[in-house]
């Protein structure tokens, strides 16, 4: 490299490359004085130095520009639309972990519970109309993962499993049996399924299967047919719920939502 390629730096006061210097077409050599390090080490003092004055400015200029700045956004993402979903869907994939730790402590927070057990309560019809639909459209996707979660996590069914036994007092076989039979008689539709299947179906669904899926405070001790077998009702995953002994024998053989409607009364 020939002496005309290099040049010193006014500050630090050594010979660098040019290409160790910012572009200025109003020098001698088409490059600033300073290079590019010395540059950003005095830009970051002084932003540094200047750090609660920047921060006041702004401020400023956002409530001053909010519509300007809204409006730039949303013509920046009807724009990108494509480009933002690749950046969103990577960072998810890189950081899955992290963002599922975060995830799980927010829903932890007793105001964040409370807040999702008053939506459910308000809006049951239409979540169960959702939940259904989303398992009719994913049908073979909740089935891979329920299958990947069995084989994960053997010794965690087999400990709800246990806990069901002794509480109900019944083999839960027997339950599921005695359930299957009637469907069959009555000549509803009938789907065979294991009690571990169940708790996977359970727990995929966010139903907690050691809770009555009605109160949500007592402990399991039925199961029970959403729509009962004598209107209609299927043996199926979908329509099976875990109850405690009140609310099953109290809504018997009537409709979900007559039955709600008289608890409400």
């Amino acid at each position: 490299m020939n002496e005309s390629s290099k040049r010193k730096c006014a500050k630090c006061k050594i010979e660098k490359d040019l290409i160790e210097f910012c572009e200025d077409k109003g020098n001698k050599h088409g490059r600033k004085y300073q290079c590019k390090a010395c540059n950003k080490f005095y830009r970051d003092q002084n932003r540094e130095k200047n750090k609660e004055k920047n921060r006041e400015y702004h401020k400023r200029y956002h409530q001053e520009n909010k519509d300007k700045i809204r409006e730039r956004k949303r013509r920046y993402h009807q724009e990108n639309k494509d480009k933002i979903r690749e950046r969103t869907r990577r960072y998810h994939q890189e950081n899955k972990e992290e963002l599922a730790r975060k995830g799980k402590l927010y829903r932890e927070r007793p105001e964040v519970k409370e807040r999702r057990k008053l939506y459910r309560e308000e809006n049951k019809d239409k979540t169960n109309e959702r939940l259904k639909l989303y398992r009719q459209e994913n049908k073979d996707k909740i089935n891979e993962y329920a299958k990947l979660y069995r084989q994960e996590n053997k010794d965690k069914i087999k400990e709800y499993q246990g806990l069901y036994v002794r509480r109900a007092g019944v083999s839960h076989t027997k339950r599921l049996s005695l359930g299957k039979w009637r469907a069959k008689q009555l000549g509803n539709r009938v789907e065979h399924f294991t009690y571990e299947q169940l708790i996977e179906h359970w727990i995929a669904n966010e139903v907690e299967p050691e809770k009555c899926f009605y109160c949500k405070e007592a402990d399991v001790q039925h199961f029970d047919h959403y729509i009962p077998i004598d209107k209609g009702g299927s043996h199926t995953k979908e329509n099976v719920f875990p109850a405690c002994a009140f609310c099953n024998n109290s809504k018997g053989h009537k409709l979900p939502e007559i039955w709600l409607a008289e608890q409400q009364k």
